[in-house]
């Protein structure tokens, strides 16, 4: 028998975008699947427009929140109602392509913590990879999920694994995804993400990024490392504490933690700065904030 997939969408306040996200899952080339609608209390026209779609399709199911709760719970709530042997996620506002599924089941091996794709960036009348040089599959490990999320926003795996650990941690303020994965990874062992592009994140809203704009990003990226010290201390050993005076040392030298941060963690997105390059610069900072 073909195994079960739940796809689980947090909403809130999208209701015409939600309608185009939901289609993407209804139309996938893979039938044997369940969809699981989570809304944050939404104030629009977002129940209507569900309850006519699963009217239409048996297989959606609606679930609302008790009161407007944020991403991580709203998530939770549709993780911790799954039936699916498998599981995956998609924003209200994005789209898989109709192979997403099916493709993730062709490719799916146990030993991997999860497996997620390369997805393409919509802005309307411009379209890109995101992952511009991964032309072939590449293994993540916890390590690398230290620095920099490079699993994507949502990923694949058995429904059990995030149930396990818990699911999505409440308490995130934003990039709730990259502490999933990384918790995932620590648990489970390395990942995969391929090539493919089975994903579409749409840029069609005003946000320019998408994190929460209620809570500064350099705060969320601080608490992050600390909410994780085990983890990094496991992978880091006694080099834990010379990265977290290279963040304190940056500061100072910034002037602006917010800025810092900001500025670190893009590096670490663009891969210009790799663990032994931090210890390095963590040396030369020491040297020259000493030095004035």
């Amino acid at each position: 028998m073909l195994p079960l997939v739940s796809i689980y969408i947090s909403t809130y306040n999208r209701a015409e975008k939600l309608n185009r996200a939901i289609r993407s899952v209804i139309n996938q080339d893979y039938k044997n699947i369940e969809i699981i609608v989570c809304d944050d209390c939404s104030k629009d026209e977002t129940a209507d427009i569900v309850k006519k779609l699963a009217h239409e399709d048996a297989r959606i199911k609606y679930l609302k929140t008790d009161k407007n709760s944020g991403p991580s719970v709203t998530r939770n709530l549709g993780i911790f109602s799954a039936k699916g042997e498998y599981i995956t996620g998609l924003d209200d506002d994005d789209e898989f392509t109709v192979d997403r599924i099916s493709y993730f089941l062709a490719n799916w091996d146990d030993k991997y913590s999860f497996i997620c794709c390369n997805f393409l960036e919509n802005y309307g009348n411009k379209r890109n990879s995101y992952f511009q040089d991964n032309n072939t599959t590449e293994k993540i490990d916890t390590f690398e999920l230290l620095f920099n999320n490079i699993a994507s926003n949502q990923v694949f795996t058995k429904t059990e694994r995030m149930k396990a650990i818990g699911g999505f941690d409440e308490e995130c303020h934003t990039i709730e995804d990259w502490d999933f994965w990384l918790r995932l990874s620590n648990h489970y062992g390395v990942a995969i993400r391929f090539p493919k592009m089975t994903y579409i994140m749409n840029h069609d809203h005003d946000s320019l990024y998408r994190v929460s704009k209620s809570y500064p990003f350099h705060l969320a990226y601080k608490e992050f490392i600390y909410r994780n010290q085990e983890i990094y201390k496991n992978h880091m050993k006694d080099k834990f504490h010379l990265f977290i005076k290279y963040l304190n040392l940056l500061a100072l030298k910034e002037k602006d933690e917010k800025t810092s941060i900001e500025k670190l963690h893009q590096s670490l997105l663009k891969k210009k700065l790799r663990f032994q390059r931090i210890l390095d610069a963590n040396y030369k900072i020491n040297k020259n904030f000493f030095l004035n």
